[in-house]
This record gives C-alpha cells, structure tokens and sequence, in this order.
C-alpha cells in the first residue's frame, strides 16, 4: 500500500512552521516543523471534523474559505487545512487538490472503523447560541417595538433582521452526520489550488 502525503505550512509566532501529514498501513502520523511526530493508530480516531470559513480580507476580494479537517482520537487533536501560509509578507496559497486527495484517503483508511469513528461537520456550541440568541429575539423583540415610537416599522425590519441572521447562522453550523464514503462536496474546496492576498 502506498503512503500518501501531504504538506502545509501554519502561521506560528515567528513566521511559519511546516507541517507534514502521511498515511501509512495502520497510523496517521502528523510531523510538526520536523521536530515532533505524532502517530496516530486509525483505531484509536473516534472524530473526524470537517469545516470551513472564511479568511478575513480573502472572503470579500477572493470567495476564498480555509477548510479544515480536525482529526480526535482519545486526548489528541490535530488539525489539517487547505491554507499554506509561507510567511509574513507572502500571499496564502490554497493547496485544494493535495487537500481533497489526502482527505479521501483518509477517509477510505478509516471506512474499517467507521463503527466508533463520528464524521461530521458543524458547531454543536454555536449552533446552540445562534438557536437561543433567534428565541430571546423573537420572545423580547415584541415588547421593544413599542419603544421605537412612531418607527415601528423600523423596529420591525430590525427584529426580522436579528431572527433572519440568527436562523442563517444556526443553519450553517447545525451539526450533520455524512457517511466516509459520501462526503459533502460543500466540506471539501473547489479542487483548483491558486493564492491567496498577502497575510
């Protein structure tokens, strides 16, 4: 069996340190800027987490989203993204296709654990925030229109407005359960690579 690989380089507190991700016969191992080297048995992964969101200033000028695939398996969590940062004052680059492919395969590695291993996607806790944030609106909204005097339908189209973006919100980050073999084609970048603005 081959061993895929896959590389990237994260922001740290002085310029960037690279990361390099490979799969073997039994263990996902993970090599932090070639010092350490986590080894993870695909036995022990009880999570697989995929997300994505957009890049400050990248979202506006380019549509660009990072995606990110959080890896658990007992008390370790690593975390694998799309987004190369090679250092400051260089543009980001989006590895999308070395990104789907190592995904994929981490995917299939896993298809004989998929018993105790939860593929999912979405923010359990967020979810709950924008869910109670669109209650509390629609509970309270009500009783504050009467302060907005003789604008009450300005008062209106805020209260819609809250209770539209709360209810966007929840939508978005609702946690969803997707089969290893089917994932979502909106967890996974467009599968071109090209860069980013300037970090």
């Amino acid at each position: 069996m081959d061993t895929p690989t896959y590389e990237f380089r994260e922001a740290g507190f002085i310029g960037s340190k690279l990361v390099r991700c490979w799969l073997e016969h039994t263990d996902l191992i993970i090599e932090f800027d070639g010092k350490r080297a986590v080894r993870i048995p695909y036995q022990d992964i009880t999570g697989v987490h995929l997300s994505n969101r957009a890049h400050g200033r990248n979202e506006a000028m380019l549509r660009v989203h990072d995606f990110r695939c959080r890896v658990t398996a007992l008390r370790r969590v690593v975390e694998i993204t799309n987004r190369s940062d090679p250092g400051v004052g260089l543009p980001f680059k989006y590895q999308n296709h070395a990104f789907n492919s190592f995904l994929q395969e981490l995917h299939l590695r896993l298809l004989p654990f998929k018993d105790h291993v939860q593929f999912r996607s979405g923010h359990r806790w967020y979810y709950r925030l924008a869910l109670a944030a669109a209650m509390v609106t629609a509970i309270l909204g009500p009783l504050n229109l009467a302060s907005y005097g003789n604008r009450v339908a300005y008062g209106i189209a805020i209260f819609l407005a809250v209770i539209a973006a709360s209810l966007f919100a929840a939508c978005r980050l609702r946690p969803r359960y997707y089969e290893p073999t089917r994932i979502p084609p909106e967890l996974l970048p467009a599968d071109e690579d090209h860069r980013g603005v300037l970090a």
